[in-house]
């Protein structure tokens, strides 16, 4: 990540699978499945009925699932990584920085929920 993340809020939730750190992930507290829903990211990980941070909005670090760009709409892949969005995924935020796979990318999250290609 090459510039510095600024979470606008922040909750703690009960996980109810493992959570990895920087991952989307949904309000049952499960890392967020491909082109799924999701609250936010997580800022902690922790094991099946642990607590972690996530962030709702603002700019927040998330780990790339494949080569991202500026500016892209992001989605979920199957691990709750970021990845650019495909027709049908659930738009979770938008890309402040290009990274490739595996590397934390800083994007912006609290864009308005919308479906890629859909309504």
């Amino acid at each position: 990540m090459t510039t510095q993340y600024n979470p606008g809020h922040t909750l703690t939730r009960k996980t109810s699978a493992n959570v990895e750190e920087y991952r989307f992930v949904t309000a049952a507290g499960a890392q967020a499945g491909a082109g799924a829903a999701a609250i936010g990211v997580s800022l902690t990980g922790a094991a099946a009925g642990g607590s972690i941070t996530v962030a709702t909005s603002g700019s927040v670090p998330v780990i790339a699932g494949a080569t991202i760009a500026v500016g892209d709409q992001l989605a979920s892949d199957a691990q709750g990584r970021a990845v650019p969005a495909a027709s049908g995924n659930v738009i979770l935020s938008v890309a402040l920085e290009v990274a490739t796979v595996g590397q934390d990318t800083e994007v912006l999250l609290g864009a308005p929920a919308a479906t890629k290609g859909g309504a």
